[in-house]
């Protein structure tokens, strides 16, 4: 169902300008996409990429968009079960590699438990502890250096005090958020395909999509427009306008199963209506939009995406997926509106200004979708 063409356009005329006029107020710095019937609606880039070298923002800008990029894993193993190679009921120690010990993980934890955060199992990063936290990883890295953090394998030393507590209940558990599982995911990834979790990701995923920009470059491979990332220097989100640090010593050189990966905001959308068509992982939509962990009231996990009704004035409830971000430097936002074909995409490389843009974005598409028949 579209907007109707004559309410869409009043919408759209005043949108560009109201996403223009919040990023200069806010002091925005990213990008912003917004599409409906398949065109950008509302397109933005804002600020800058590298505050040293005064690099503007521009839309060929890929910034990093943290867990967003919990949908290329989910989908990634969604592509593996439409070969044939496990399903999503296959326990974890089935297709784990052979050498990877971990004592501390169930029998019964399966795939489906991993991807939809109901396996029981701790999350290295504690996020639960340190939401919003500028410096992310510190309280879980033990004195090793962040730059360590190169392959999935490299993350199983911060997985060992999981061996320390209690042993976890039988699964499926309530939703508890766990970077935990989706490191576990990569690992199974990467021995059924033989190959490292990323290019698995980028041959699976995004390149069939034309998204070659997209990925999970190194950071100190030199790499052409990718934005640096900025975090208050006191670590108090909120600080955006001065007082920043880099975020260099803050994340790992090279993203991995839980997050990490570099995009635009416009890729975001792509993949987004992408994965709403079904093009990734043949017939695969259905079962990674299914309400595996009830949340809260209209708010479900499906497998690596939030999967939300949105109630409108007349309290018709209308869908809405996709998933957000957050890492030292970088935040992101990202969701789909099937039954309106409308989708908004939101990136950031400084902490604590996405959420007044996010605000901004989610009025302009409140009011497209009040002017939905029977709304």
């Amino acid at each position: 169902m579209r907007l109707p063409s004559r309410l869409g356009m009043e919408i759209w005329a005043r949108a560009q300008e109201t996403v223009d006029g919040a990023a200069a107020t806010d002091g925005f710095h990213g990008q912003v996409v917004i599409r409906a019937g398949g065109t950008d609606r509302v397109v933005g880039s804002y600020g800058l990429a590298n505050r040293t070298h005064g690099v503007p923002v521009t839309q060929e800008t890929r910034l990093g968009v943290a867990s967003f990029c919990k949908m290329f894993t989910a989908v990634t193993i969604a592509s593996l079960v439409a070969e044939g190679r496990l399903t999503f009921e296959t326990p974890v120690r089935e297709v784990l590699p052979a050498d990877v010990d971990l004592p501390w993980l169930r029998d019964d934890v399966c795939l489906t438990h991993l991807l939809s955060h109901t396996s029981g199992i701790s999350d290295y990063l504690r996020e639960d502890e340190h939401e919003g936290d500028a410096d992310l990883f510190t309280p879980v890295m033990g004195g090793r250096p962040i730059y360590d953090l190169r392959t999935t394998r490299d993350f199983l030393p911060l997985l060992e005090a999981l061996a320390n507590l209690a042993p976890f209940p039988a699964p499926p558990r309530e939703f508890a958020y766990s970077s935990t599982g989706f490191i576990l995911a990569g690992l199974v990834v990467e021995e059924l395909t033989g190959l490292a979790f990323t290019a698995a990701v980028e041959e699976r995923v995004l390149r069939p999509l034309g998204l070659h920009g997209s990925g999970y470059p190194a950071l100190d491979g030199l790499e052409p427009r990718l934005a640096e990332g900025y975090l208050p220097a006191s670590g108090v989100v909120g600080e955006h306008s001065t007082g920043l640090r880099s975020n260099v010593f803050c994340i790992p050189p090279v993203g991995g199963p839980d997050g990490g990966a570099y995009m635009t905001a416009a890729d975001m959308a792509v993949f987004l209506e992408a994965y709403d068509r079904d093009q990734i992982a043949p017939r695969a939509r259905a079962e990674l939009l299914a309400p595996h962990a009830a949340v809260e009231d209209d708010v479900a996990y499906g497998y690596g995406a939030w999967v939300i009704h949105d109630r409108l004035g007349s309290g018709r409830a209308v869908l809405r997926f996709g998933h957000g971000g957050f890492d030292p430097g970088f935040e992101c936002w990202g969701f789909r509106w099937p039954d309106a074909d409308l989708t908004a995409t939101i990136t950031s490389n400084v902490n604590g200004v996405l959420d007044p843009m996010r605000d901004v974005v989610k009025a302009i598409v409140a009011d497209a979708l009040a002017s939905l028949p029977g709304s």
